[in-house]
Formats: structure tokens, C-alpha cells, sequence
């Protein structure tokens, strides 16, 4: 079980273990990188995502998660979103991806997706994953390349 302990808003102890509830200035970032492998036996190269990374956390702090596998992440985000209560329509965790079109062509298959708003087929602005989780366009929020974004 992942335990999240650098939150201090309110407590509350279910089983043994004591929570917190977290305020509307916590939200997440996401970000994976792939590459395109030609495995044995296979006529064309397939596309592989061989790590992530999600960000976690607020002005004051932040937890950083790194992991290899697609069955992790879904572990992880199940975990925050059970731990801290998230689901529904009014209490999803934003999570800001740069380039979310090209990510949720990956998140589509591992999400329930739902409330999507998008400029084009299969390129996001927003959409809900899970009743969990917003994943947010930041390219799209912003207008920004993640250099200057970054530097802004």
C-alpha cells in the first residue's frame, strides 16, 4: 500500500490507519516516455512505454512517483484516489499533462473515459478518467512550449 503522509489538512482514522483530507490546491502532473521497438516476429515497430513519472502534491510539497509498468500506475492513482476520497463529479484531482493528446492515446486503454472535451478526435483539452481524475492539457491551457512554460 502506497502511504501518502505529508498532507496536514484534516484527520480521520478508518481501520486502524489514520488519513487526510486534502484541499483544492493539490494537483498532479503526468508525463511517460516511449519508444517504438520492432519485436521478434512482428512485421512493424510497436510503440512501448518504458517509464512514467506523476507528481503529486502543492505549492508546499510534492511526492514524485516513477514507475515502469502500466499496471503500477494503476495501482498508484487507485490508491490516491481511494486514500484521499476522490471521485465524482465535483471532487476529481486535476492532473496537468504537456501534449495530453499524445498521452491519452496510451491513458485511453488503461481509463474508463468519460466528460471529455476535445478540439479534435483524440485530442483532449480535458477529460475524466476513472470518475477520478481530470486529466488537463497544459499545451493547450497555457499556448505554451514546456520550456517557456516552465520558465514563466
Amino acid at each position: 500500500m502506497i502511504i501518502l503522509d505529508d498532507l496536514i489538512i484534516r484527520e480521520y482514522d478508518v481501520d486502524g490507519f489514520t488519513y487526510r483530507k486534502i484541499d483544492s490546491s493539490v494537483f498532479a502532473t503526468f508525463d511517460i516516455e516511449t519508444s517504438l521497438l520492432k519485436f521478434p516476429g512482428m512485421e512493424y515497430p510497436q510503440g512501448v512505454m518504458y517509464i512514467w513519472q506523476f507528481c503529486f502534491g502543492c505549492n508546499e510539497w510534492r511526492d514524485l512517483y516513477i514507475g515502469r509498468t502500466w499496471e503500477d500506475f494503476k495501482l498508484l492513482v487507485g490508491e490516491i484516489g481511494e486514500l484521499y476520497n476522490y471521485g465524482g463529479k465535483y471532487n476529481l484531482l486535476p492532473c496537468y499533462v504537456h501534449n495530453l493528446g499524445y498521452e491519452f492515446q496510451w491513458l485511453r486503454s488503461i481509463f474508463t473515459i468519460t466528460d471529455m472535451f476535445a478540439v479534435k478526435t483524440r485530442v483532449p483539452v480535458r477529460f475524466t478518467a476513472d470518475d477520478t481524475f481530470s486529466f488537463r492539457c497544459s499545451y493547450r491551457l497555457t499556448n505554451m512550449s514546456l520550456a517557456k512554460f516552465c520558465k514563466q
